[in-house]
């Protein structure tokens, strides 16, 4: 069940980025030790999405689940993402994406643009 929550979400996130202009390079870009949920480019910057879903706030909200732990992890996998692809003189931002199924089962997104520098 919360494998399914968490792809229903990557996915309201990936179109609500795509309705935002941006264009989805990647999803569910792994490495050992890291994982970026959604890769996206917005003009000429590279976006690093990670992306939090809930059904409800009852246990703390998305963004507070984005701990120190995951940030780093994060960072790891999108330094090793820019260095593969050769993007070193790429601008990069890492956002979040926290999205909250409504009792009618629309999502709401709470989107958080370049949350954390490396």
């Amino acid at each position: 069940m919360k494998n399914l929550l968490g792809e229903e979400g990557e996915e309201a996130a990936a179109d609500f980025l795509k309705s935002k202009g941006l264009k989805i390079i990647e999803r569910n870009f792994r490495i050992r030790g890291g994982e970026i949920d959604i890769v996206a480019k917005d003009g000429s910057t590279i976006c690093f999405t990670e992306v939090k879903t809930r059904r409800s706030s009852t246990y703390g909200t998305a963004q507070e689940s984005v701990s120190f732990f995951k940030k780093n992890r994060l960072i790891k996998a999108g330094l090793f993402y820019v260095a593969k692809h050769n993007l070193t003189d790429t601008n990069v931002r890492f956002d979040v994406i926290c999205v909250t199924f409504a009792s009618d089962g629309r999502p709401q997104m709470d989107w958080l643009q370049n949350v954390f520098e490396v």
